[in-house]
């Protein structure tokens, strides 16, 4: 019997140049492709947070308004967007960084919780995944100033050290207030908040009575039930070259979400010597080592989101020790010669498709 199954193909290099990460989506229809979509299926697509999302839906009620749940849709991203961007001058985030200011400081909860979640997942990897390493970004020329392609001078690394640090960063026990130890430090949440975003269009649709759909915001995935009603979602790692984009791994996955965070695009070369986008926050210089992809899989997309940076910035060996420690589903790249070499965490192998 022929069948069919979605398979996308998702490549996210966690960024901070303008809050864009560069993803690719490949729908195919194996076994049989390039049929037409099934009717049932609801599409929205748009841009949100500095990139584009995607949601496929299959509602149980086919009397949905589809109008107005794409208006639902905004006003979530849109208020997402509005408290967590550093790229709106009036979002919570943007006007806590431009505070010179050691004080409590009155926060949303939403925002509360999800600087607690990255506070929780840097404390685990030892500083690794780090909010406040933003101004070290920018002095790459991997953020919000266009990429210079030059190598800071190590005056300006050490100085930018001394404020960097997620320790700096205190969350007040029983208030939803935050509070900078230092008037410099400002804060990027660049590695969670797309994944928060997904996390809460998810809830949304779960709310509206929709149960087998795909959310996906800049790479960072989700998808709950099944895809047509029928089979559980097929999703791809894509293999982490710089020439040519092909599939490295599928996955089956249903009612959890996926996170992927690579090095091995957005980088620039001096003298023969790559510098990657992801900035040890220890030292203030790029990361350099041979990882070169991880992907992350949870029921939180936000949570994946964090531990996918975290990860990838402490490399394989040691992210793979603290994944199965905390049983983590994880499944890393990396270079070893001229060849890619998989790492699959226990909990992560019963996702790997195998056809």
């Amino acid at each position: 019997m022929r069948t069919s199954c979605w398979m996308i193909l998702v490549v996210k290099f966690k960024s901070i140049i303008f809050d864009l990460l560069l993803i690719t989506i490949l729908i195919c229809f194996l076994n049989g492709c390039f049929k037409q979509t099934p009717e049932k299926q609801i599409s929205f697509n748009g841009r949100t947070m500095g990139t584009t999302y995607s949601i496929k839906l299959y509602p149980a009620n086919s009397e949905i308004n589809t109008e107005q749940l794409q208006e639902k849709i905004t006003q979530v991203l849109s208020q997402v967007d509005r408290t967590m961007s550093t790229y709106k001058n009036k979002s919570d985030i943007s006007q806590f960084n431009q505070l010179k200011s050691t004080q409590w400081i009155n926060f949303p909860a939403e925002l509360v919780n999800v600087i607690s979640e990255a506070q929780r997942i840097a404390k685990l990897t030892k500083g690794s995944l780090d909010i406040t390493v933003g101004a070290l970004v920018d002095l790459w020329g991997f953020g919000k100033i266009t990429q210079t392609e030059a190598i800071p001078d190590s005056r300006d690394i050490e100085k930018l050290l001394q404020i960097v640090g997620f320790e700096n960063i205190d969350i007040h026990p029983t208030r939803n207030q935050i509070k900078k130890r230092h008037p410099d430090i400002s804060i990027d949440l660049s590695a969670i908040a797309k994944g928060y975003g997904v996390d809460k269009v998810s809830e949304l649709l779960e709310k509206e009575g929709i149960h087998d759909f795909l959310v996906e915001i800049g790479g960072e995935i989700s998808v709950m039930g099944l895809k047509n009603n029928t089979a559980p979602w097929i999703l791809a790692v894509e293999k982490p070259s710089t020439k040519m984009r092909s599939i490295h791994q599928k996955l089956t996955l249903t009612n959890q979400s996926m996170a992927t965070s690579g090095n091995y695009r957005n980088y620039f070369e001096k003298a023969g010597k790559r510098y990657s986008h992801i900035i040890n926050p220890k030292t203030g210089r790029p990361i350099n080592h041979s990882t070169a992809s991880v992907s992350v899989v949870h029921s939180s997309c936000m949570t994946a989101d964090a531990w996918a940076t975290g990860l990838l910035a402490m490399g394989y060996e040691k992210g793979y020790q603290l994944a199965e420690q905390k049983k983590l589903a994880v499944y890393f790249i990396y270079r070893k010669g001229d060849q890619f070499i998989n790492l699959a965490t226990t909990a992560f192998k019963q996702y790997l498709n195998k056809k």
